[in-house]
């Protein structure tokens, strides 16, 4: 129970951190790469267990028929083994993603950026399902949903040397019209500077 706790803790100010400098100036860019902007780094406060972190702030986003799909930040963490292992994880840190999904088209999508990809510093790596929010799966028609997709890295020697991450994962939607294109692979790399 008390790693459980623990880990909600870590989970719940590594979302603040990446909730608390938000971008939310709308911008339809539609580029496969974004440069971070603004970028800030988080020392007001120490997090139990954080040795490090570095905050990106992004503008990057993509809209595939109707479904807009955003990137606002990105965090990069390294955290003290002894609360990584309390936390069932077993790597050097986290990255975090913000991601902001909104669907204004006229159909009901499946997106899955809670399973996705993450290639770092030659290290490819799947997004935790544990330490992620629950932002995948369907989203109806006029839904909007937020949440951070966390990363586990086995090897994180300094927050400040990642400087670029490439990320994949899959939208669709239902249709009986298997000649449409009913299905959308995102394949992105995001600058951070």
């Amino acid at each position: 129970m008390k790693k459980i706790l623990v880990f909600m803790g870590v989970l719940l100010a590594f979302s603040f951190v990446l909730v608390a400098c938000g971008n939310d100036s709308s911008n339809d860019d539609t580029s496969k790469d974004a440069v971070a902007s603004d970028t800030k780094k988080e020392k007001t406060k120490e997090k139990k267990g954080v040795i490090d972190s570095q905050k990106y702030t992004l503008t990057w986003s993509e809209d595939w028929k109707g479904l807009k799909t955003s990137i606002t930040d990105v965090s990069v963490v390294k955290m003290e083994k002894s609360e990584m292992e309390s936390m069932g994880l077993t790597g050097d840190g986290l990255i975090g993603v913000k991601f902001t999904l909104e669907n204004s088209g006229e159909m009901d999508f499946n997106t899955y950026p809670d399973q996705a990809t993450i290639l770092v510093d030659g290290q490819q790596i799947e997004a935790s399902m544990v330490a992620s929010d629950n932002i995948g799966g369907e989203i109806l028609k006029g839904a909007k949903k937020e949440g951070v997709v966390a990363f586990e890295v086995p090897k994180l020697d300094d927050v400040n040397a990642i400087k670029q991450l490439r990320l994949k994962w899959s939208a669709n939607y239902d249709t009986e019209n298997y000649e449409e294109d009913f299905s959308h692979d995102y394949d992105i790399t995001l600058d951070l500077k």
